[in-house]
C-alpha cells in the first residue's frame, strides 16, 4: 500500500468533496444547518426534495467507486478496498467542512461496487428490504453495513478484507448513534419518496 500513497491521497481528496453541501448551496441552503445537518442524500432529500438528493447520491457513490475500481484493477480487492476507504474517510472528515462530513454510506456503497460487487449486492438487497419494511434509511444503512463482515467471511474473502468489513460496519453503526437513539425513542423520521422542499 505504501507505494500507492499518491493514489490514497487523491482518493481522500476526491472523497472529501462535499457534494451535498455544494448542491444545497446552489439552492441557497446551508444543508449543515437544516434537517439533521448531514450532507448526505437523505438529508438533502428531506430538505430539498428528490431531484437534488438523486444528484448527491450519484456523486457520492461515484467518488467511492472511482478509486476503488482503480485499486481493484491495479492490485485486487484489498487495494480497491483500501483506496475506497480513503475516499470514505474523506467524505466523513472533509477539509472543506473543517473535517466534518457525512456518514459515508453512499460513498461506502461506491467503494464496495468498485472493489467487491458481490458483497455490495448483498448489502444493497438488505438495505432495500429493510427500508421497504421499516421506512428507516438509517436502520437499513446500519444493517447493510454490519452485513459486510458476514458476507466477506461467507464468500471466503481474505482475512484482511473481512477485518476491513468489520471495521466499516462498526464505524457506520457509530456514525448512526444519534439515529439509533431516535429509533429507540420512536422519533426517527421515516422515508417518504416525496418530500417538501426546505422542510426542516
Amino acid at each position: 500500500m505504501i507505494e500507492h500513497w499518491p493514489a490514497a491521497v487523491l482518493a481522500y481528496l476526491l472523497g472529501s468533496l462535499p457534494f451535498g453541501a455544494w448542491v444545497a448551496r446552489l439552492r441557497g441552503v446551508d444543508i449543515t444547518k437544516v434537517g439533521s445537518g448531514n450532507i448526505g442524500a437523505t438529508n438533502v432529500h428531506r430538505v430539498l426534495g428528490p431531484g437534488p438528493a438523486l444528484a448527491v447520491l450519484i456523486l457520492d457513490v461515484a467518488k467511492g467507486l472511482a478509486p476503488a475500481a482503480y485499486g481493484q484493477a491495479s492490485g485486487g480487492v484489498l487495494l480497491g478496498l483500501s483506496l475506497g476507504l480513503c475516499a470514505m474517510v474523506g467524505h466523513c472528515f472533509s477539509p472543506f467542512l473543517r473535517f466534518r462530513g457525512g456518514k459515508g454510506i453512499a460513498t461506502g456503497l461506491g467503494l464496495l461496487l468498485g472493489a467487491d460487487p458481490q458483497v455490495a449486492l448483498i448489502a444493497l438487497v438488505l438495505f432495500v428490504a429493510t427500508v421497504a419494511v421499516s421506512r428507516w434509511i438509517s436502520l437499513g444503512s446500519i444493517l447493510a453495513s454490519l452485513s459486510l463482515f458476514v458476507s466477506g467471511w461467507a464468500l471466503a474473502r481474505p482475512w484482511q478484507a473481512v477485518a476491513l468489513y468489520l471495521a466499516m460496519g462498526l464505524f457506520a453503526t457509530y456514525r448512526h448513534r444519534a439515529n439509533i437513539a431516535r429509533i429507540r425513542a420512536g422519533t426517527e423520521p421515516r422515508f417518504r419518496l416525496r418530500s417538501s422542499a426546505r422542510q426542516g
